[in-house]
Parts: structure tokens; sequence; C-alpha cells
């Protein structure tokens, strides 16, 4: 899988209102750092990982931090890496962005690399998740089937607007494309559009099996659970 976007250094990584385990990564995953769209509404997100002492002990444990940006009104939402990797497993479109949101390099911990599990976990059948999204009625909401749709395509991963109507452009050869590029407000433009992508995601899942398709099943089943162990264990406070 050929990933699209570049590291995003010059992205702002507020600080989320709650203390949290310890930060693997964090990044825009929605909104204008995606979209391109200034009114489009920002989402942030990442992956936290709780040590081998919490997991292991007689007390519960969370597994998700959900509140709003202080200073800003955007929501953001963390998840501990066993349940971002179990949201994968269920071929989670929110999961998958979330890894594959571009990420400051100082929001990254040494060693570990979120598209790891995008190539590791991502199957076929995350199309289908796609396809169940609500029909886009502007351009931040159609970005997503997108992303779904050059992924159907070509294997390619992108979240930015940009990147992604550049790339379809070149596959698809239709004007449609070129007047979304544009950042078309016209709402015609966008449901056509929406069919459109629609269409490739069908596509992609009826072409089945094949040298150009995602695999059918999980191929890093075992690679992610001993990244999940090995990482419990490099924040665990325990010898």
């Amino acid at each position: 899988m050929q990933f699209l976007d570049p590291p995003g250094a010059s992205i702002p990584l507020p600080e989320p209102s709650r203390s949290l385990p310890p930060l693997l990564h964090a990044g825009w995953w929605g909104g204008p750092a995606c979209e391109g769209i200034a009114m489009a509404p920002a989402r942030f997100g990442g992956i936290v990982v709780q040590p081998a002492e919490v997991v292991l002990g007689l007390r519960g444990w969370e597994d998700a931090f959900e509140g709003i940006l202080a200073g800003s009104n955007a929501p953001y939402a963390f998840f501990e890496l066993e349940k971002i990797i179990r949201m994968m497993l269920r071929q989670s479109p929110m999961a998958l962005e979330i890894l594959a949101a571009p990420t400051a390099n100082e929001s990254r911990r040494e060693g570990f690399d979120p598209r790891d599990l995008i190539r590791w976990l991502t199957t076929s059948r995350i199309l289908d998740s796609y396809l169940d999204f609500p029909a886009a009625t502007d351009l931040a909401t159609l970005r997503p089937l997108l992303t779904a749709a050059l992924l159907a395509k070509q294997q390619q991963l992108s979240l930015s607007l940009t990147t992604l109507l550049e790339q379809l452009s070149e596959v698809s050869g239709e004007p449609l494309w070129r007047q979304l590029a544009e950042k078309s407000p016209d709402v015609d433009v966008i449901a056509r559009a929406d069919a459109a992508a629609r269409g490739m995601v069908r596509a992609g899942i009826e072409a089945g099996a094949g040298a150009n398709s995602l695999p059918p099943s999980p191929i890093g089943y075992d690679e992610a659970n001993a990244l999940l162990v090995r990482w419990r264990l490099r924040v665990s406070n325990s010898p």
C-alpha cells in the first residue's frame, strides 16, 4: 500500500484537555488539515498505550479518551493501542483515518509507525464500511468516500482532499474531479461525485482478490499482537 500524504510537521498539535497514558501518535484526521476547507469541522485523534501493570492489575482501565481540546471547539478521540487494533480488525474507517493522520514528528514516539498497523490489518472488507456512509452533502463529508475510492482503485491512501482529487483525476479522466478540484460548492457536482466515488468502491469490492486488490484477511495479525506486547512492556514501570 502506498501512502501519499507527507508527514505533517507543520500541523499544530494541541494538547488534550486531560491527562493521558503514554502517547504514541496524534494528528488531525478531519477538518481543514485534511480537507483544505476553512469551515470544515476539525477532528483530532491519536493512540495511547497502557503499561503492563495497569492492564494486568485489579483495577479497571480506560481504553478511550474523548473530549474537547482546550481553547477550541475541536473534539478529540484518543484510543488505547489494543482498542485501535481491535477496531482495525473490525475494519473501522475511523481507526484507519486516525492511523493515517498526518503526524508531526514530535508527536510520534520513536519506534512506533502507525502505518504498520494499516499495512497489516486493512482488508477488502473495509470498503463495505465506507459504502455505509450517508450521502455526501459537502466536500468535507465527501472526502472519506474519496479516500475509499482511491484505496479501492489502486491501493493508495490519502486523507488530503487536494491529493485525492489529483489522483482520482488521473485514474478516472472525468471532468467531474477537475470541477471538484476547484472546490466547487455546487450541490449537484458533489452529488455526482458521491455517486462516482461509490461506483469506484463497488468496483473494487467486485474485483475480488487479485494482484491489485486489498487482501481478504489481515496479513499481520501476529505482528500487531507482538507490537502491542512490546509497547506495553516498553512503557511499563515494572522490571
